[in-house]
């Protein structure tokens, strides 16, 4: 149970690693229309978001990260493939902690919002098992 609380931290980080690069790195520039547009601008802002993200992964992980529109979407697949019951013991997890990291998502995409000037940007995450069925997903934002 150490081993897969540690796989749920290091998944938890990775989404905050992933929103304090993206607050962090977006400066300001000309108006796009869309986050998509800004990134498509900006593209080695984009390619360092991705690359802190995989540095944060530890391995635990693979990372697939798009962006369409004013969505973000976050793919997180586990290298391994878990037990019914381990993946049961993680969706608990990933549903008791959601709250607490929807309301620090919520404050990382207003100031991204903030930054880029764009209003309506969501990020969409999924959590995958090693044979890619989905442990647990989640979407903030988008007002």
């Amino acid at each position: 149970t150490d081993m897969l609380q540690k796989k749920l931290l290091v998944a938890t980080l990775a989404v905050v690693t992933a929103l304090a690069s993206l607050a962090v790195i977006v400066g300001c520039s000309s108006q796009p229309k869309t986050l998509e547009d800004y990134f498509k601008a900006h593209e080695s802002e984009w390619q360092e978001i991705q690359s802190q993200l995989e540095s944060s992964a530890q391995g635990v992980f693979t990372v697939d990260l798009t962006v369409k529109g004013n969505q973000i979407s976050q793919i997180m697949t586990y290298a391994s493939t878990y037990s019914a019951d381990a993946v049961e013991r993680m969706t608990e997890s990933f549903q008791k902690n959601a709250p607490e990291l929807k309301t620090s998502i919520e404050s990382q995409l207003a100031s991204v919002e903030e930054e880029v000037n764009i209003k309506g940007i969501s990020w969409y995450f999924s959590y995958r098992n090693g044979d890619g069925a989905t442990i647990y997903e989640l979407t903030v934002g988008g007002n």
